[in-house]
């Protein structure tokens, strides 16, 4: 090694010592951050307020009013579910609440909206609709935003459920359900195509 180097290499290392040293070592008093102000220090109380957020409530279904006081609650709960699957876009649950024998007649042979609309009786097939009953109504199931049960009817092992689907488009349409609500689990008699 040269020994003129030496010299040239400690100074090289004392810079690099002195300006990696500084970076690291806390800053002086001077450059302290100052106090406080005297309003005193941030505290909960004075930060800024946080957003709450609010659950979103399901749109009112209609089971909660005295037309359903007296249903059986098997039966109730039973339309609850539809009402959440309704509420979820759970397509699927709503199409497969046919009684099964009508269910394996009718399903394979139509498509969604009007296996929907023979199983829930929608439209003019429901006996709320003052609408031709010969006019198949078709409602998609994706079109389904909200349902409002209105009245029901005991019919010895049937249950008739009356209410009306809020469609996407803002429009409603009405339904009647067949429900064998002693069946376990409940099902849905739809009418013949």
């Amino acid at each position: 090694m040269n020994p003129k180097a030496v010299p040239v290499i400690l100074a090289s290392i004392i810079v690099l010592y002195l300006v990696t040293g500084c970076a690291l070592l806390p800053p002086a008093a001077s450059q302290q951050p100052e106090a406080p102000t005297p309003a005193g220090p941030i505290t909960p109380a004075t930060k800024a307020p946080e957003r709450q957020v609010l659950p979103v409530s399901p749109p009112d279904n209609g089971l909660t009013s005295a037309a359903f006081s007296k249903m059986d609650p098997y039966a109730l709960d039973y339309l609850k579910r539809i009402a959440d699957a309704v509420r979820i876009k759970d397509t699927e649950f709503l199409l497969s609440q046919g009684e099964s024998w009508y269910e394996e007649r009718h399903r394979p042979n139509l498509d969604s909206s009007s296996y929907l609309a023979y199983l829930y009786r929608l439209g003019p097939f429901s006996k709320d609709s003052p609408a031709d009953p010969d006019a198949l109504p078709l409602v998609l199931p994706s079109q389904i935003r909200a349902v409002r049960f209105t009245a029901w009817d005991s019919r010895g092992p049937v249950l008739e459920v009356r209410g009306a689907f809020a469609l996407t488009d803002g429009k409603t349409i009405p339904f009647t359900i067949d429900l064998l609500w002693k069946l376990d689990p409940p099902r849905i008699i739809g009418m013949e195509p």
